[in-house]
């Protein structure tokens, strides 16, 4: 009776769609950003048996539930990636797989979304890293970044008001802010939501015309807490 109850009452939840859906593992294979061709499918493939960073996004934004993303070592050459849906992004380590923006794009975490990019450095021509949900870095590094475009007033990582950014592991150097006043930004991070920073290195971040050579927190509801790093 019981096995009978709890069969029943798990064909209830799923009728009803109260049961968590699933994510799925995308493993990347092709180092050029392609666009994924049946998004939805929850199969990474661009049409021609390949899997980019870019399409892997693409089709973890579409398929249901937190996803995986494995990118190999190696340089993959990326265009904006806008992060909608939950999701782990993990190479096999910050100087070996490396996401290069081949172009002037941004990456972009959505509100009430959460996202993890582990193993992996960012960089080259991104114009931002702006986190409106909750972005985690962990063994990470995050190089090279000067935000440009529509974005030239930016840090290369904003945290928005409504955002989580955790750095752990990480290395956060070598980037610049060239916003000039009245838009004051900090050379690595402008800060206006929850940051917290754990055994980590900030080294030659730099904002010539703003404040800040490393942070700038800024906002009614701006936290930061900084342990066991180095500025």
């Amino acid at each position: 009776i019981n096995l009978l109850f709890y069969a029943l009452f798990a064909v209830i939840l799923f009728i009803s769609g109260t049961v968590p859906a699933l994510g799925a593992t995308f493993t990347v294979n092709y180092e050029y950003a392609r666009s994924d061709s049946n998004p939805g499918d929850c199969i990474c493939d661009n049409g021609e048996g390949l899997c980019s960073v870019n399409t892997a996004v693409q089709e973890a934004n579409a398929c249901p539930g937190a996803d995986d993303i494995s990118v190999p070592t190696g340089t993959h050459f990326v265009s904006t990636i806008s992060i909608s849906d939950s999701v782990v992004i993990y190479g096999t380590g910050s100087s070996a797989t490396i996401l290069n923006a081949d172009g002037t794009y941004d990456f972009t975490v959505a509100e009430s979304v959460s996202a993890s990019l582990l193993g992996l450095q960012l960089t080259g021509d991104w114009r931002s890293i702006v986190n409106n949900g909750t972005l985690s870095l962990n063994n990470a590094m995050v190089t090279g970044i000067t935000p440009s475009g529509i974005f030239i007033n930016y840090s290369p990582i904003t945290n928005r008001p409504t955002g989580t950014l955790i750095i752990s592991n990480s290395v956060i150097d070598g980037n610049t802010s060239n916003a000039a006043p009245p838009n004051v930004r900090g050379g690595a991070i402008d800060n206006s939501g929850s940051l917290t920073i754990t055994s980590s290195t900030f080294s030659n971040n730099s904002s010539p015309l703003g404040c800040g050579g490393a942070i700038l927190n800024g906002g009614l509801n701006a936290e930061v807490m900084i342990t066991g790093s180095h500025f």
